[in-house]
């Protein structure tokens, strides 16, 4: 019989409308990676509590970018315009 091996990480799966700065994804000190997927017109900034689109990482419209090691981040986004996201977290 196969030994069953335990998952150590699990997925998580969002997506959104960004159309002013929120909050993408709040502190977590479990999170191993996360994940984001632009797939609108609008141009993506990620960064702090005080990102803006002078300041902010670009994720250009059907661009991704993937932070790992972001144990313990809260992840702050805004948009020039309209950006469909989608992300995928990774937990322990």
């Amino acid at each position: 019989m196969a030994e069953i091996i335990p998952y150590q990480t699990k997925l998580t799966n969002g997506v959104g409308t960004i159309t002013g700065t929120v909050a993408l994804r709040s502190y977590n000190s479990s999170r191993q990676s996360l994940m984001i997927q632009n797939l609108g017109s609008g141009t993506l900034y990620l960064g702090g509590s005080t990102v803006d689109t002078t300041t902010g990482l670009q994720v250009l419209p059907h661009g991704d970018i993937t932070l790992d090691n972001s144990q313990g981040a809260a992840v702050y986004c805004t948009a020039d315009g309209t950006c469909n996201i989608r992300f995928l977290e990774e937990i322990l």
